[in-house]
């Protein structure tokens, strides 16, 4: 630092050389970098807000190098997803992908490097498997404003708007099954009273007979189709106790046992410890495996393999089914789980949408993960009582 004559403090920058070392005579080029100086602080106080800022937003931030690898996450990041800042630094951000959104990722990953910003929902991935949604807005990073030097992103979880629109579609949805139950249940009664009537009678025919068992047997099928809109629109709150879980999988394999040596589908089981009892109803849970196994069944009509594999992770039970079968397409598996949604030619598009609503009333996850011609994974996460 020199002071000048009017006393004023300024930085400067002296480089200095021998000229004649014998006579000690030094040249010294001394450089006012004021200036310079002021724009480094400015920089620094600009850095130290930025990282102020990234640190405690409650979105999830980063940035990464041109292969995608995280160079930086802020602490919302680290927190949502369960990891420390050491465990994502040098991570891809496909890491943290969710697997059935990989597709669009890597489409949406081409685009950023042409238009160099995208945004789009999509859906991430926690320590724990547990599935964030969010959205997405990127930002690219030029090197000297041509080659791309890697990406800025902000990742705002919207999981609990999620969550609620789901509820309000569930809600009306309910509503509609409901009243579709009722309109439908009146008639089918009137119906089969009076074809019971028919068969009560000695002046019919065999052929009549036939007719009238014929129509009670629809009757059948229309009134059990009414009582699974009914227990849609209503779940039951169940009769709650801890249950040993490989024991109520055991009692539906004995059920299922026979078909499945008829339709040559070998079981495997892999539980590999004593699992803990876990808070279920038996019933409904007995129904939600009843209900996945026959799909996967369905799912492999000249055969093939189903592995049930159970196992703690992290405070909750994992029961994955895995089976051999013809998978699901992708468009498909993200309309899955919605109500009257089938591919089924007699199918209703119940079945799984009240698997998904037992499920979450035990407060636990139906997740799947499927490729076409690879089969397809069903997992029930279900929490271990403390």
């Amino acid at each position: 630092k020199f002071k000048k004559k009017e006393k004023e403090t300024i930085d400067v920058e002296i480089s200095s050389s021998v000229v004649d070392f014998n006579k000690g005579v030094m040249q010294n080029i001394v450089c006012d970098i004021t200036e310079r100086k002021k724009l480094e602080k400015a920089l620094r106080e600009s850095e130290e807000k930025f990282r102020t800022f990234m640190e405690t937003a409650s979105d999830l931030m980063y940035i990464t190098d041109k292969y995608g690898n995280f160079v930086y996450v802020n602490q919302a990041m680290c927190s949502t997803l369960g990891y420390s800042p050491e465990e994502l630094i040098s991570r891809h951000l496909s890491d943290v992908q969710n697997k059935e959104e990989m597709e669009q990722f890597n489409q949406k990953q081409k685009e950023l490097i042409i238009k160099g910003e995208v945004m789009y929902e999509t859906a991430w991935e926690t320590k724990d498997r547990r599935r964030v949604y969010g959205e997405m807005k990127i930002a690219a990073i030029y090197d000297a404003g041509v080659d791309f030097a890697g990406s800025r992103g902000i990742f705002r979880d919207i999981s609990e708007r999620k969550k609620i629109e789901k509820s309000q579609r569930l809600a009306q949805l309910g509503k509609l099954a409901a009243d579709v139950a009722h309109e439908v249940n009146n008639p089918v009664t009137v119906i089969s009273a009076r074809a019971e009537l028919g068969l009560m009678s000695d002046n019919i025919d065999a052929e009549s007979r036939e007719n009238f068992k014929i129509i009670l047997s629809q009757c059948d099928v229309a009134q059990n189709i009414v009582k699974r809109l009914l227990m849609f629109s209503k779940p039951s709150k169940g009769a709650f106790a801890e249950e040993n879980i490989e024991n109520t999988v055991e009692f539906i394999l004995n059920l299922l046992n026979p078909e499945f040596m008829r339709k040559k589908i070998k079981i495997k089981k892999e539980f590999t410890e004593k699992l803990p009892k876990v808070n279920v109803d038996e019933k409904q849970i007995q129904e939600v495996l009843m209900n996945l196994l026959r799909n996967a069944m369905e799912a492999m009509p000249s055969g093939g393999n189903i592995t049930i594999r159970g196992l703690q992770e992290n405070g909750k039970i994992h029961l994955d089914i895995i089976d051999s079968g013809v998978g699901i397409s992708e468009e498909n598996l993200k309309k899955i789980m919605e109500p009257f949604f089938t591919t089924k030619e007699h199918g209703t598009g119940l079945g799984l949408a009240m698997c998904y609503g037992i499920i979450k009333t035990h407060g636990g996850e139906l997740l799947f993960s499927s490729k076409l011609g690879e089969g397809t994974t069903v997992t029930i996460l279900l929490p271990v009582p403390k």
